[in-house]
């Protein structure tokens, strides 16, 4: 029920005024705006939904210090929060990650089509993105600032892995 409650309130909340138009017209275009706005976020939160709740679970089992029983670092609520926005950021074509913690807090989110074709991505709560690729003996990896879309770098690894 909450994780539900919480979908709806994704997918009806935003900016205010979508034009900065006054009068009738201006109106108009911002309602039809808002419709497309609610329409897009919550057909985009019903589809990373399963993956939704793995992210909860992964708060769940590691939102406390110590979680792997070698002193790890908690998963915040604010880690959640920037991997629930990375999620929903993700282009439709791209299929749900298998989720996990990192030992120093952050949400790590993987992607694997073969053995030896991959990207790995870890996430912190101030919105840096680590991440490492595999393409067979090809390598990339690098540090990009998660700031509500996916960065360029990995674009092109998303496009590089699933065409």
């Amino acid at each position: 029920m909450t994780t539900t409650m919480s979908a709806y309130a994704v997918a009806s909340s935003g900016p205010e005024p979508l034009s900065p138009g006054i009068g009738a017209e201006a109106w108009a275009v911002n309602k039809s705006l808002g419709e497309w706005r609610d329409t897009r976020l919550a057909s985009l939160t019903m589809s990373r939904f399963r993956v939704s709740l793995d992210l909860v679970a992964v708060h769940a089992e590691c939102g406390t210090q110590g979680w792997d029983g070698e002193g790890a670092a908690p998963v915040s609520r604010a880690t959640v929060e920037k991997a629930r926005a990375f999620l929903l950021a993700l282009p439709s074509g791209i299929p749900d990650p298998e989720l996990g913690a990192d030992p120093d807090g952050e949400v790590s989110f993987g992607w694997f089509t073969a053995p030896d074709w991959g990207v790995a991505v870890a996430l912190n709560a101030e919105g840096r993105l680590s991440y490492a690729a595999m393409f067979g003996a090809n390598r990339a990896h690098g540090t990009e600032r998660f700031r509500q879309e996916i960065p360029r770098p990995l674009l092109q690894i998303f496009r590089r892995l699933f065409g």
